[in-house]
């Protein structure tokens, strides 16, 4: 009987002290204000650079940076992989989990996300020529640098 009542301590202790902290998963930032998400971000883009209709270079994993500022009634994402891509482009932002910008030649999408405090942004930017083809694309995943 005491064997029993020391293994049932035993399992009791053991399965106790193995319980997993439960953690938070991102969701999407539904409630941002656009104070919240400006700042500096940093990560990991793959770059796609067509050459001509068909043909194209990929480049994976690539380090790159994200500076959303605030200009004027709106914002500028500045996105940049050093020596290989460099994008600037400005628009409003409504609040909502969804950037969305279009300029000359370029878009900047991204959906943006949050983790207790931590902000994350995935997204494309996309550059055409003047007839609307495509001729880069980057698509990244950032998080705020703090």
């Amino acid at each position: 009987m005491r064997y029993v009542l020391y293994f049932l301590v035993f399992v009791t202790i053991v399965s106790a002290g193995s319980c997993k902290k439960e953690t938070t998963d991102w969701v999407w930032c539904a409630d941002c204000q656009q104070e919240a998400i400006l700042g500096d971000y940093a990560g990991l883009a793959n770059h796609l650079r067509f050459t001509d209709s068909i043909h194209f270079i990929q480049k994976d994993n690539q380090e790159v940076i994200l500076k959303l500022s605030a200009s004027g009634s709106g914002l500028t994402a500045f996105t940049s992989v050093v020596n290989l891509f460099s994008s600037s482009i400005s628009g409003t932002y409504t609040d909502g989990y969804y950037l969305q910008f279009a300029g000359n030649k370029q878009t900047f999408t991204s959906t943006i996300w949050k983790k207790e405090n931590q902000i994350k942004l995935v997204g494309t930017v996309k550059k055409t020529d003047s007839e609307g083809e495509i001729l880069e694309v980057l698509d990244f995943e950032v998080i705020r640098v703090e």
